[in-house]
């Protein structure tokens, strides 16, 4: 059999797991490989599941305590989706598709925002339900309408999954709810729908029932990472040309675009009064990332107590609790002292979001490449020259 790229890509990927006795990979790994499995199963099986047999896929266990999770998750879609059947049937011809904050507030601050009419579809998040409980008091001080709506679970496919917890039947779970949503945001009446869900594995799966229903779907890039390969969306936005230049490789938009362009500009600063640390450990991250983090944290902390430079870290919004202890973990940056100010990250997509608040920069170390995902144009320091940068910024200064 002929594989393409893209397949052989897949095939590699769940080749160097399948000596696993048990698998629990990050989120991420789940991602890409559900995603991919799906692109596989419909294009080189002619939709017949058993065929993916000859990986020998059955061999990718997931433990009990997974199995737990996603009984949980059950439960809470079950109570969104009652919530959705009784009081959620908006007419808006325009919906966000949101789980917290970042997901609402990234379209309707847009300068191009223009649309009036339009609700806001909440889906269960998990990885931060506090998180989200905010989000939602927030949008109801406001007076927005909410659509809270749970994706439609099979009892019966959980049971075959809960039984025999290996990808195949992980997959059939998640794929059986996911095929259904396209059908139900439909029948709301919806003409265009924005999107940040290049999270979801299989969100593609809805994404191209709306449009073949006639739904416009914009799209909106949740992070530099490169999450899921395949995407459907009408619209298409991405940070940087090397993200953009990925996904156009795996998919078809109408039209496509990139908020940054590819090289960008350092402002020299007046002085060095504050150095800002961007983490990324979050519940979703792999812990060996956590290793390298506290490595380049406790390099930079090193130096700034040397210098008597103030020193902060910026957690991540879903960082689960006890992660740097004593840091305040409610640190609001402002853009007083921007000119004095260096913030750095490893792969944060806050490195663009961030400039407002000083010159922010890209740390490269012996495990993560940023330039991968930012391209090799952008401020990129190599752990290995913390000390050589530092001595001569404050000269430069």
């Amino acid at each position: 059999m002929f594989f393409d790229k893209q397949s052989l890509s897949f095939i590699c990927l769940i080749k160097s797991k399948v000596d696993e006795t048990f698998y629990d990979g990050t989120a991420t790994e789940r991602e890409g490989i559900t995603n991919l499995l799906y692109q596989y199963y419909h294009t080189l099986t002619g939709g017949d599941l058993s065929k993916l047999d000859s990986l020998n896929l059955s061999k990718l266990r997931f433990p009990w305590k997974f199995v737990l999770k996603v009984f949980f998750k059950i439960l809470i879609h079950k109570f969104f989706r009652i919530l959705f059947l009784i009081r959620s049937k908006s007419k808006s011809p325009v919906v966000i598709k949101s789980w917290v904050d970042v997901n609402y507030y990234s379209w309707i601050k847009l300068d191009e925002w223009k649309e009036s009419d339009f609700s806001i579809l909440v889906i269960p998040f998990l990885l931060n339900p506090i998180r989200q409980v905010k989000f939602v008091r927030d949008l109801m001080a406001q007076n927005k309408k909410i659509i809270f709506y749970g994706y439609r679970y099979s009892v019966k496919k959980f049971i075959k999954f809960a039984l025999n917890p290996n990808l195949i039947s992980f997959f059939e779970f998640e794929s059986h709810a996911t095929s259904i949503t396209s059908a139900e945001i439909t029948s709301l009446g919806v003409e265009k729908i924005f999107v940040m869900d290049d999270v979801e594995p299989l969100s593609f799966i809805q994404n191209r029932g709306l449009i073949d229903s006639g739904i416009e779907v914009n799209f909106r890039a949740h992070g530099i990472g490169r999450y899921s390969p395949y995407f459907s969306a009408t619209q298409a936005t991405f940070f940087n040309e090397s993200q953009q230049n990925f996904y156009t490789k795996f998919n078809n938009f109408e039209s496509t675009s990139c908020v940054y362009p590819s090289t960008r500009s350092v402002d020299g600063l007046t002085s060095l009064e504050r150095v800002i640390f961007i983490s990324q450990r979050a519940k979703s991250i792999d812990s060996a990332y956590s290793v390298i983090e506290i490595r380049v944290v406790d390099k930079l902390k090193e130096i700034c107590k040397k210098s008597s430079i103030p020193f902060s870290i910026k957690l991540h919004p879903n960082t689960d609790s006890g992660v740097y202890e004593g840091i305040d973990k409610n640190l609001q940056l402002t853009t007083d002292n921007s000119d004095k100010t260096l913030l750095f990250t490893c792969f944060s997509t806050a490195y663009y979001d961030f400039e407002q608040y000083g010159n922010t920069w890209l740390v490269q170390t012996k495990e993560l490449d940023p330039t991968i995902l930012f391209g090799k144009q952008e401020r990129v320091l190599n752990e290995k020259n913390i000390d050589k940068f530092f001595d001569q910024y404050k000269k430069a200064s």
